[in-house]
């Protein structure tokens, strides 16, 4: 599997440039203390940063816990949201909205779910030149529970593939909670409020900046390494997991055929099977011995480590998951996403 690690060779400017970094959180009372705690520590002049807190009409304690946690520190600013900007809607609306409060030549993007690494801003920055305008960094679900490495080990490796993609020249997308932007690629688009509203917002904002022919950079390095928390169970795991098909039928034509493609091997294995169970081992092991050098592959790169049962039941989840969520898709389902509807 082929990497785009951190070029070595690029240096930071000799004057650091302003930087604002956009938090989207909406019931986040478990994870938000966590999130500012690891952008508070990152290795960053602090007057050259701005962190800002858009609180989505959260529901729960999330705007308590974090204006405590942010009183007396210059550097963070809370802004509640109420309302909707143009086209904005969701995650994208406080983006959009942050974005126009916020001064920074960069604007970083991340989940209150999100813990950054120190280094994270200086490892993304090194990365731009004069056409770069969108670059993201890899994130991965941790926790100790097998079902919180078994989504971590899910997550890798799709980020091995996406980045494995990127270095053939295919890119796709970039990540959410781990993207920065230009603030003059982002604003040549209009912004949020003027990009045709998409549920992977993401993925919408990467395709209008790589149209006005700027370049994007996708990271696979320990320096731009995330932490996300899993999903806290199945349901919640289901929904996030449509929301991400539904974001596929805006990929292009190429990419909608390879996730399709993929679609299918569950129900050939199966009719495999009945057909001839001796080769549906052999097909099924080779299939699982591929997944675990991937897996070893980009866990080296990214060292990190997995305990033994996670890793070797793996398969055993994919399938139930990927068998689930066919059902779950094809089912008349609204997506709940943060206890929105879509």
């Amino acid at each position: 599997m082929l990497f785009l690690g951190i070029k070595k060779n690029r240096s930071l400017p000799d004057e650091l440039p302003q930087i604002s970094i956009l938090v989207a959180a909406r019931n986040e009372k478990n994870s938000i203390i966590r999130c500012l705690e690891s952008l508070e520590a990152m290795d960053y002049p602090k007057e050259k940063l701005e962190i800002l807190v858009g609180n989505d009409g959260s529901t729960d304690i999330t705007q308590q816990l974090a204006e405590v946690y942010i009183s007396g520190k210059p550097i963070f600013s809370f802004v509640n949201i109420t309302e909707n900007l143009g086209r904005a809607k969701g995650k994208a609306n406080v983006l959009a909205q942050l974005a126009q409060k916020s001064k920074g030549e960069y604007l970083f993007v991340t989940d209150a779910d999100i813990a950054v690494k120190p280094c994270w801003a200086l490892e993304m920055l090194k990365q731009f030149d004069k056409n770069t305008g969108i670059v993201s960094g890899v994130t991965v679900v941790r926790g100790n529970s097998t079902w919180a490495q078994w989504q971590g080990i899910d997550w890798m490796y799709f980020m091995g593939i996406l980045q494995a993609f990127t270095n053939l020249g295919l890119p796709c997308t970039a990540v959410g909670n781990n993207m920065c932007v230009t603030r003059k690629a982002y604003e040549a688009t209009g912004g949020y409020q003027n990009i045709d509203f998409s549920i992977v917002e993401d993925y919408a904002l990467f395709k209008e900046i790589r149209k006005l022919g700027y370049d994007s950079k996708n990271l696979f390095g320990t320096g731009v390494l995330n932490h996300s928390l899993p999903a806290k169970d199945l349901k919640t795991l289901m929904h996030q997991r449509k929301r991400w098909i539904r974001g596929v039928k805006q990929l292009p034509l190429m990419w909608q055929a390879i996730i399709v493609f993929s679609g299918f091997y569950i129900p050939a294995m199966l009719f495999l099977l009945f057909l001839n169970w001796k080769l549906f081992l052999g097909v099924f092991g080779l299939r699982y011995l591929l997944t675990l050098l991937a897996v070893f592959s980009t866990s080296r790169k990214l060292k990190i480590s997995w305990n033994p049962l996670p890793l070797l039941t793996f398969e055993l989840y994919n399938w139930a998951t990927t068998f689930l969520l066919t059902l779950f898709t094809i089912l008349p389902i609204k997506i709940n996403w943060k206890d929105r509807f879509y």
